[in-house]
C-alpha cells in the first residue's frame, strides 16, 4: 500500500476528519452528486438553496432521520460484512479524500479493503434501508430510462439498489483514483444482507463531471440552477449498463 493510502486513512468523525469534510460548504461530496443529477433525495434546488446558505439543513428532519439511522448500524454492519466475507481484509475506515484534479469534488467511504488473494484495494459503502427482501433478484430486463425501477422485488417493492446508491460510488472510486475499479455496496438490515460488487465506469464518471461542472458554476455564480433535472441521456445509458454488470456476492 503506497503512502498516499496511508495518510488518508483518517477514521471518520474524528476532529481532523471533521474539519476537512465540513469546513467549506461549497464542496461536492459523493453523497450529493445524485441530488444535483436529479437521482437525489432532495431536488437539484433544495441542494442549491443548502450550499448558498439559503436553506437551512435542520429543515430537512426526514433526511437527518435516514443520516442518523445509518451511522447507528454502520459499525455493526461493517463487521458483519468482513465475518461473511473472509476473503475480504479490512484495512481501515477512511476520511475524506479530494480529488486531485477538481480539490472541490471529495469523497468519504465507509471502508476500504483489500481481497486476500488477488491483493486488489478497493471501497466499501454501507447502506441500512429499513427493509430488505428475503430472495434478491436481478432481472434487468424490464430497466425503464424513464422511471428508473426495475419489476423486481430487490428495485421494484423494496428499491434498494438506487440510482443514487451508484453515482455516490463511482464519484468514491474517482477521487480514490485510477487504481480503484471496484466498489462493494453492502446492504444491511438485522434480517437481511446483500452484498453487490460495483465496477468501476469512466464514462459514467466522465459525464457526472460535466454535469458537477455545471451545477458548482451555479453555486460559486449564486445562480439558481434552472432546467428540471440533470438526467441527462449519457448518464441514463451508463446507468443501464452499469445496473447489467451488478453482481450477487
Amino acid at each position: 500500500m503506497d503512502n498516499e493510502w496511508e495518510h488518508w486513512l483518517l477514521e471518520q468523525h474524528d476532529p481532523t476528519w471533521e474539519k476537512n469534510h465540513k469546513s467549506d460548504t461549497k464542496i461536492l461530496s459523493a453523497s450529493i452528486f445524485p441530488d444535483i443529477v436529479g437521482f437525489g433525495y432532495r431536488s437539484r434546488m433544495m441542494r442549491w438553496e443548502l450550499m448558498t446558505g439559503k436553506r437551512k439543513s435542520t429543515d430537512e428532519s426526514n433526511a437527518n432521520y435516514h443520516m442518523i439511522r445509518g451511522q447507528i448500524f454502520e459499525f455493526g454492519a461493517i463487521k458483519r460484512f468482513y465475518n461473511q466475507h473472509p476473503e475480504y481484509l479490512p484495512v481501515g475506515q477512511p476520511g475524506s479524500k479530494k480529488s486531485s484534479e477538481y480539490p472541490w469534488i471529495q469523497a468519504s467511504p465507509d471502508h476500504v479493503w483489500i481481497h486476500g488473494d488477488t491483493k486488489e484495494i478497493g471501497l466499501l459503502e454501507v447502506k441500512c434501508p429499513a427493509d430488505l427482501p428475503r430472495e434478491p433478484s436481478l432481472d434487468h430486463s424490464s430497466l425503464h430510462i424513464y422511471n428508473w425501477k426495475h419489476h423486481n422485488d430487490l428495485l421494484v417493492k423494496n428499491e434498494n439498489i438506487k440510482c443514487k446508491y451508484l453515482i455516490q460510488m463511482q464519484i468514491q472510486m474517482y477521487c480514490m483514483g485510477p487504481s480503484i475499479k471496484n466498489s462493494i455496496l453492502y446492504l444491511y438490515t438485522v434480517h437481511s444482507q446483500y452484498t453487490i460488487k460495483v465496477p468501476r465506469d469512466d464514462e459514467m464518471i466522465q459525464c457526472l463531471l460535466e454535469l458537477g461542472f455545471i451545477f458548482y458554476g451555479q453555486v460559486q455564480k449564486n445562480e439558481p440552477p434552472s432546467g428540471a433535472c440533470y438526467k441527462d441521456h449519457t448518464l441514463c445509458k451508463r446507468l443501464i449498463e452499469l445496473y447489467n454488470s451488478l453482481v450477487f456476492l
